[in-house]
């Protein structure tokens, strides 16, 4: 079997990705606590029963940001009526590359305090925040307009870099 794998250069391998697995062989050889912190794992009782291992003391708490403090909209066309869709087919799109800038431009001036852009990939953002930094002759770039409005913090992609990042407002 092994000089098989060597000339055919194929494997094959099983992935258990179910953490409950990981989790019980834990119990085996007698860990006696274990601590699990996170921000995403709510509800406590779903994610208990998911790892398939009791938990006897559980400690969730509300959310830090209430309802009143945030807004989620799903925003379909831009300014200048782009699709605003990072599907295969639009992202590649100047005109939605460049109403997406226009439109968090927009939104940025009317939210008070700080705002989250996610992109769907670190290139994506990337190739916008590029293209955003190109000024024409006639205006300013939209990373120019968006910077005089609020300081643009852009999360780099490997972890030893984010501990870098130096947001000047909060310095």
């Amino acid at each position: 079997m092994e000089a098989w794998a060597e000339t055919s250069g194929r494997k094959f391998n099983y992935w258990c990705f179910h953490a409950g697995v990981a989790m019980s062989d834990l119990i085996g050889p007698g860990v006696r606590s274990t601590i699990l912190a996170s921000g995403t794992l709510s509800p406590l009782s779903s994610f208990a029963h998911e790892m398939g291992i009791p938990f006897k003391y559980q400690l969730e708490n509300p959310h830090v940001v209430s309802a009143s403090q945030f807004m989620i909209n799903v925003i379909p066309r831009g300014p200048k009526g782009a699709k605003l869709s990072s599907s295969y087919e639009n992202r590649g799109s100047s005109d939605y590359v460049q109403d997406m800038g226009n439109a968090i431009v927009s939104f940025c001036g009317t939210i008070p305090d700080g705002a989250l852009v996610f992109f769907p990939s670190y290139t994506i953002m990337q190739k916008c925040i590029e293209a955003w930094k190109k000024s024409s002759n006639t205006q300013k770039s939209i990373w120019e307009q968006l910077s005089k409005i609020k300081e643009p913090v852009v999360e780099p992609k490997g972890k030893t870099e984010f501990s870098k990042v130096k947001i000047s407002r909060f310095i």
